[in-house]
């Protein structure tokens, strides 16, 4: 799946008007998601993405699982969006699956 492919996905499923916002979830979502993933769970969803997102989202990093609020409470927190509107792109997100 292509960088563009995958915000283009995500921007339509979450209901959003441009590419940045769509980009702008998809790094929040997906770093929220690394951060509390074990590493083998970790390294396997970066296998399944493109490599440019990888990087943005920081999913090539080593970073231990830790405790974190609610996967919309702290995609919101990242990018300073209202939860509904962070709920809307964790599903699109997590269903843009390839």
């Amino acid at each position: 799946m292509r960088h563009q492919e995958f915000l283009d996905g995500v921007a339509t499923r979450a209901g959003l008007d441009r590419t940045d916002d769509a980009r702008r979830g998809s790094t929040a979502a997906l770093g929220a998601l690394g951060a509390v993933l074990p590493a083998d769970d970790r390294a396997a969803l970066a296998a399944a993405l493109p490599a440019l997102l990888v990087r943005e989202a920081g999913l090539d990093t080593d970073t231990s699982p830790g405790a974190a609020d609610s996967l919309v409470e702290d995609v919101a927190r990242r990018t300073g969006w209202t939860p509904e509107r962070a709920r809307y792109t964790v599903v699109a997100v997590v269903g843009s699956g390839g």
